[in-house]
């Protein structure tokens, strides 16, 4: 019964906490929005490069197999 109780407390609070997240989003000016926007792009980007560059290094860090396969 109390994790009936818990789970049910956990669901209205984080219901609330969206609630609470998407009216701060909701109140912010068109320029915070782009901003924003604009910095989740430029962080987004530098992710990619990022991880593809982890991936070539990869591809030529990886030791050669040699024999039965």
């Amino acid at each position: 019964m109390e994790r009936m109780i818990e789970a049910t407390r956990r669901a209205q609070e984080l219901q609330q906490l969206n609630a609470d997240i998407s009216a701060f989003y909701d109140t912010q000016p068109d320029a915070a929005v782009l901003e924003d926007a604009t910095w989740g792009q430029v962080g987004a980007g530098g992710l990619a490069a990022f991880f593809e560059s982890e991936a070539h290094e990869d591809i030529y860090e990886a030791p050669i197999k040699v024999g039965a396969r």
